[in-house]
């Protein structure tokens, strides 16, 4: 929360989960605006509640291989239970972070946004949320950055760096457990450009 200003930080699951947490912030600072809605990568724990503030009018502020999920996201016409962007639609608005974007305020509040997409083994983009005068770090998914400096290599030295470090990972049973054994696909890092529309599930309309 800022000045005369809100930013939301992920805006999870579904529609209703979004509307909940609209009328949440309206109630904590009625008098401010919620000016951008931000979201960690495209999964929809973080991203499936984006459609009310969309309607609200809240810039969406994501990494350029979202912004197609999320114009798609917003287009989708929730014929079975329409909210209030099948209501009354309108297209999003978007801020795209290319590496890093600092929100401020003249009180000397500061929120910075970070990708850290290249050393992650999740997704191809990821924003990570840290604000400087607290000295706070907000990120959702910390068993999945590699360890020992795997993900800087990787970084610096794309496609044949990740394959190595796909083989230097631990194996089952060893110190870091087997994602991909809990459900098909876990743990396997993925892009927005990768989500194939028909497997959207119809009420976030987002990759799983």
């Amino acid at each position: 929360m800022f000045d005369d200003f809100v930013v939301v930080l992920d805006a999870p699951l579904r529609s209703a989960a979004g509307e909940d947490l609209l009328a949440a912030v309206r109630a904590h600072a009625p008098d401010k605006e919620i000016r951008y809605a931000v979201f960690g990568h495209h999964h929809p724990h973080y991203s499936g509640g984006l459609r009310p503030l969309i309607h609200a009018g809240a810039t969406i502020v994501t990494t350029a291989g979202n912004v197609p999920l999320i114009e798609d996201l917003a287009r989708r016409p929730y014929a079975l239970a329409p909210d209030a962007l099948a209501r009354e639609p309108r297209a999003p608005k978007f801020l795209v972070v290319d590496g890093k974007h600092v929100f401020s305020d003249a009180s000397g509040r500061a929120l910075e946004l970070h990708d850290i997409g290249a050393y992650t083994e999740h997704t191809d983009s990821y924003l990570v949320y840290y604000f400087p005068r607290e000295r706070l770090l907000i990120e959702g998914r910390p068993g999945l950055l590699p360890c020992h400096g795997r993900g800087a290599a990787r970084a610096a030295g794309g496609a044949g760096a990740r394959a190595s470090d796909r083989r230097s990972q631990p194996r089952r049973g060893e110190d870091r457990p087997d994602l991909a054994a809990r459900r098909p696909g876990a743990g396997r890092r993925t892009s927005a450009a990768g989500c194939d529309p028909r497997r959207r599930s119809a009420v976030t309309s987002v990759c799983t």
